[in-house]
């Protein structure tokens, strides 16, 4: 099976992977709306990691411009930051 291309999401241990979901559905929620199904797979995907292509198939079809923010935003949250000069 050839892996998702946004598999590196939520890559790591498990409680990586709860973790990384709940930041990636906060903001999904937050630029897509409570309805959006995107939020509702990464909810179902924390219960059961079969869910989890689902959500990153629903994320990856999301609208470019919201799909790039959430993106943005989760690298800003969860990757080590740089000291700056």
């Amino acid at each position: 099976m050839i892996p998702h291309r946004l598999a590196f999401l939520l890559g790591g241990s498990e409680q990586e992977r709860l973790t990384r979901l709940a930041i990636l559905r906060a903001l999904t929620l937050t630029h897509l709306g409570i309805h959006h199904p995107v939020v509702s797979a990464l909810g179902k995907a924390a219960a059961d990691p079969a869910g989890d292509m689902l959500a990153l198939n629903l994320l990856d079809a999301a609208p470019a411009l919201p799909k790039r923010k959430i993106l943005s935003s989760f690298a800003a949250l969860t990757m080590p930051s740089r000291s700056r000069r």
